[in-house]
């Protein structure tokens, strides 16, 4: 990859534009935002993306066990870690900025509203572009930490390295050592809801994504100052419809049991989907997601 001199100067002034610029063109172009059996339309619509100070108090604060616990790893730690599972030489000295670029894709208008009244689970359109997504997320953070870096700086995607493994929190939750949720938090682009999903200003529904850096930006404010400030449910007990959708039991008002829905979704999705569309295509994934649809929250922050 080559950066133009006039690219290195946008980059040098103005950071966290430049790089949103970078992020919208490149998924735009990219094969992977397209669905072959759907007319060729886009996977996903307008990206979100947010930056957060690497050094915020915030992230110290993921560790306290009533939130994620202490084998979550700041964006310091988390920084010299992945630079070091991906094989690259960490720095010597602690970097004099950290930034982390949040990346939200939201699935199409076309693919969210292809899921009918009633269903049972998420509909094929939604199973195929979320194996979509998912590529185009890695293939995206991989594009940009390789701009970083032909632009001199070190730049990491957790989510590049797999398998993530996966701990369970002393709340129940399963969580990586990096949450790609509470990043995306700490940028500005959501708080939580009842179903421990982001409610953003494009709903619900997201594949998420970020990158560690030593670059400085400036950071997006957080427009609210209560971490489940946009779910109806704690903001004025009006909605619970999440917990009502789902099977499994997973969602409920007293705390979000992930073995459940993982159990569910390794269990019986792929019986039920194979019972309602028959065999999934190459790429597919079967998708529950009914905390996800018919919601407030599906398409945006819901109105008070």
């Amino acid at each position: 990859m080559n950066l133009s001199r006039k690219d290195r100067q946008k980059l040098w002034e103005d950071p966290g534009a430049f790089l949103t610029n970078a992020i919208n063109e490149y998924i735009i172009a990219s094969a992977l935002n397209y669905l072959p059996e759907y007319n060729n339309e886009p996977v996903v619509g307008v990206p979100l993306i947010g930056f957060a100070d690497g050094r915020d108090p915030l992230f110290q604060e993921y560790k306290k066990n009533e939130i994620i616990g202490d084998f979550h790893l700041t964006p310091e730690e988390a920084f010299v870690t992945y630079l070091e599972k991906q094989q690259k030489k960490a720095p010597e000295k602690r970097p004099s900025a950290l930034s982390v670029i949040s990346i939200a894709l939201p699935p199409s208008r076309e693919t969210r509203l292809s899921n009918k009244p009633n269903a049972k689970m998420a509909s094929p359109r939604w199973s195929q572009a979320y194996g979509r997504a998912f590529g185009l997320m890695s293939e995206t953070l991989n594009h940009i930490v390789q701009l970083l870096e032909t632009a001199g700086y070190q730049a990491v995607a957790p989510a590049c390295t797999r398998p993530m493994s996966i701990k369970i929190s002393p709340t129940g939750l399963p969580y990586t050592d990096w949450s790609e949720k509470h990043a995306a938090y700490a940028a500005g682009l959501g708080t939580f809801g009842l179903h421990t999903s982001l409610i953003t200003p494009s709903g619900v529904p997201l594949h998420l994504g970020s990158i560690i850096n030593d670059l400085a930006i400036k950071a997006t404010s957080r427009p609210y100052d209560r971490h489940q400030m946009y779910c109806r449910h704690y903001s004025d007990d009006s909605c619970q419809l999440c917990v009502r959708h789902c099977p499994s039991g997973a969602v409920n008002v007293a705390v979000f049991d992930g073995r459940k829905c993982m159990e569910y979704a390794g269990k019986v999705l792929p019986g039920l989907y194979r019972e309602l569309h028959g065999e999934p295509r190459p790429g597919s994934h079967p998708m529950c997601a009914l905390c996800q649809i018919r919601v407030p929250c599906e398409a945006g922050v819901p109105r008070g």
